[in-house]
């Protein structure tokens, strides 16, 4: 049987007596069966209740209220929220057990769309996010809005149920007059007709005539429209290409397709170059020479014609290019010169689908659609690449892109040399049998012009192994270079040109591998770009620059999207863009819809 007293302070209380503990109105105790037992009540939260309206404990209350409104709350009220301040919306009161009014304040929960963005509706206390959010735009829209696709016009959105929903627009038949013209705006889907007008447009120094269209560049057409002109860039889907694939232009094409990861080979200085396979060679014929050809499909072939350089030691280097190709003959000179089959053109030039050639800063482009590129600085630096698909095909003086630098050195007749003169020699342009070009000997310089060149040469190269270049020495082996340089530097050391060229290729190679390096000094091969263009020169800057045109194109930086290669330019700094050879604010940027 159970039951029992409890014992408190000296007390005794019966089984089931209820009790307050030290006159806490909050604390209470019972004794069960022998066991006491206590409990303290928790008071809600009233710290966003008004001071005027917090009532204390009393008459043997635990807790605290918020009873406003002058009367507590009836029987009938037990339950009831209101809400009694319009101008915070926020604020409710709840009528509790006790016949008294408790208020607090809601508590909203975090949104997460941005706070310019959100929706605050008259009488609700929490914001709440649009319903439906553009990735192109980054923008949220409302519930029932209507917009354009960024990317095309012809394509509409709606938000419908908290969802968008795009379709795409079909335009009508239009059928214009005698004296109108079909216009397509930039900013809509459907061409209109409007009456022609005489308007012409000026741009970058160039006049346009009404209703004329040209190209900017691959992605960028503009139209001159009512003396105003009106620019689309095209947006290009993100390529994802397999690990042994890089994304690639083909001519005339905005958007990249991938193809298997290239090898270069370079020529520059004296002439010096690495192999696709990376031999490097010092080679001083004065003749034309095959520099690389597709030996086995005959689908291009790339011819370099070596000069003397003027200097003693009976050293030359690269003057031009012969590149054949589609048909084509095309010849890149000094000074950024072009021509094709005999005739001088102006770039940017495009003979589609298969070649296209355009000067990007002080560089010279040449892509075709075979994926073999060169890149030609105008004076005595070239880098010609070949797509992976062209492994074991190849013959010249790059040698034949097996993978391995050990037989680099094979004549054209298939004999392996130690001798670079006599590979070179083997390799001449077949034109050059019939002239009285002569066979180049194997020269080293530094052997003819004693101790103190060959040390001053030294110590002028070793900026290449100092810390300078020292980020970049683990990417790009600087032996190579500096070898070259010495050989150089031996027959040419008055020439400051020739130092800056050497110096100025290990900095491109190690750019490419994504290391740039401050070396130029205004004691060291400074390269000034124009005072009031706001230029800054950039060893490996992007070919495709941020300009006006392309200002609106949504996807981040243009130059993280320009599959060309990076050249020695110069370029804007982050925050402003090129316009008419000069860089500016974007805010200054012309009228110019994208």
């Amino acid at each position: 049987m159970y039951g029992g007293s409890c014992k408190y302070n000296g007390r005794d209380y019966g089984d089931g007596e209820l009790f307050t503990p030290n006159g806490d109105p909050c604390d209470s105790c019972s004794c069960q069966d022998g066991n006491l037992q206590c409990l303290r009540e928790t008071c809600p939260n009233v710290a966003n209740c008004p001071p005027e309206q917090l009532v204390p404990s009393q008459n043997g209350d635990c807790c605290p209220t918020c009873a406003g409104f002058g009367t507590n709350c009836t029987r009938v009220d037990l339950g009831m929220v209101i809400r009694p301040r319009p101008e915070d919306p926020c604020f409710y009161c709840e009528c509790k057990d006790d016949f008294n009014w408790l208020c607090m304040k809601d508590q909203c929960p975090p949104l997460s769309c941005p706070p310019d963005v959100q929706i605050k509706e008259k009488g609700k206390c929490c914001s709440s996010c649009p319903s439906c959010f553009d990735e192109q735009e980054g923008k949220y829209h409302n519930e029932g809005d209507s917009w354009l696709s960024l990317d095309n016009p012809c394509v509409n959105c709606e938000c419908h149920d908290g969802l968008k929903q795009c379709s795409t627009v079909d335009c009508p038949p239009l059928f214009c007059g005698v004296n109108e013209q079909i216009i397509n705006q930039p900013d809509s889907c459907c061409g209109v007709c409007q009456p022609m007008k005489l308007v012409e447009c000026f741009y970058v120094g160039r006049r346009y005539e009404p209703g004329e269209e040209w190209t900017v560049d691959e992605c960028t057409k503009c139209q001159c429209i009512g003396g105003e002109v009106k620019c689309t860039s095209q947006h290009c889907l993100p390529t994802e290409c397999r690990p042994n694939e890089v994304p690639s232009i083909k001519p005339g094409n905005c958007c990249p397709v991938c193809e298997q990861k290239p090898g270069s080979c370079l020529v520059f200085g004296d002439p010096h170059y690495r192999t696709f396979d990376g031999t490097t060679l010092h080679f001083q014929g004065q003749c034309k020479y095959i520099m690389a050809a597709d030996c086995e499909a005959d689908s291009f072939s790339v011819e370099i014609q070596h000069d003397n350089r003027g200097v003693a030691g009976d050293v030359s280097w690269a003057q031009n290019f012969t590149v054949k190709i589609a048909g084509l003959t095309i010849d890149l000179l000094q000074k950024h010169a072009v021509q094709v089959n005999g005739e001088r053109v102006l770039l940017p030039y495009l003979y589609e689908p298969h070649v296209q050639i355009e000067l990007s800063g002080n560089t010279v482009l040449l892509n075709t659609d075979i994926g073999m590129r060169l890149l030609w600085n105008g004076e005595s630096y070239a880098e010609l690449s070949v797509p992976g698909t062209m492994k074991r095909k190849l013959c010249g003086l790059c040698g034949n892109f097996n993978g391995f630098p050990q037989d680099d050195l094979r004549t054209r007749l298939g004999q392996i040399t130690n001798s670079p003169a006599v590979f070179g020699n083997s390799w001449k342009a077949k034109t050059q049998y019939k002239d009285s070009c002569q066979d180049a000997k194997d020269i080293d310089p530094c052997l003819k012009v004693g101790y103190r060149v060959r040390k001053l040469a030294t110590t002028k190269c070793a900026v290449i192994k100092s810390k300078v270049f020292s980020r970049c020495h683990r990417a790009v082996s600087p032996e190579p270079f500096f070898a070259s340089c010495v050989y150089d530097m031996c027959v040419c050391m008055e020439n400051p040109n020739c130092l800056c060229d050497i110096l100025a290729s290990y900095a491109h190679v190690c750019a490419k591998a994504g290391i740039k390096t401050q070396w130029r000094t205004s004691k060291l091969c400074a390269f000034d770009c124009p005072a009031d263009s706001g230029l800054m020169f950039d060893d490996c800057g992007p070919a495709c620059p941020r300009t006006c045109e392309n200002l609106n194109t949504p996807l981040g930086n243009v130059s993280e999207n320009c599959f060309k290669p990076c050249v020695a330019s110069c370029q804007c700094s982050a925050d402003k863009v090129l316009h008419a050879g000069k860089c500016i604010n974007p805010k200054e940027c012309p009228n110019i819809n994208s």
